[in-house]
């Protein structure tokens, strides 16, 4: 039985040369494009594109901040803090918006919405007159 080295031990041959003959098969039915698999990696901030950003809204709102948040809802906040530009809101309109903060430090909100392991955390940054100054993310892994 021979087997190419780069597919490695039958087992794990078999598993990858089904990855690979299921990605040339997306890529001959035209499922996905050759530029999404080479330039477009999948991260944590790549929202999902069926949810709506009402319906995006409606799961940050009601999301516990103190408690472990699911797929949907970091998929949602992925989706709602790429589109919406936050600077320039008011602190009411950011509560309308998302909801109430996780933490409030003075001028300083904490939003988490984070599984333990992964998330999207922000810090709203707001000025004297209660505008936002700046969205910053806080790293999670």
């Amino acid at each position: 039985m021979h087997s190419f080295y780069w597919l490695g031990s039958t087992r794990l041959a078999r598993g990858r040369l089904g990855i690979l003959l299921l990605l040339l098969a997306c890529l001959a039915l035209g499922c996905v494009s050759r530029q999404t698999i080479t330039k477009s990696p999948v991260t944590l901030d790549t929202p999902k594109p069926s949810l709506e950003l009402s319906h995006c809204l409606k799961l940050l709102k009601k999301h516990d901040q103190s408690t472990r948040a699911t797929e949907d809802v970091l998929s949602a906040a992925s989706k709602i803090f790429a589109e919406i530009k936050f600077v320039g809101l008011s602190k009411y309109e950011v509560k309308e918006l998302i909801g109430k903060p996780l933490k409030k430090d003075g001028n300083k909100w904490l939003y988490s919405f984070h599984t333990g392991w992964i998330g999207v955390v922000r810090r709203f940054h707001f000025n004297s007159d209660g505008k936002v100054e700046k969205v910053q993310i806080i790293p999670t892994q």
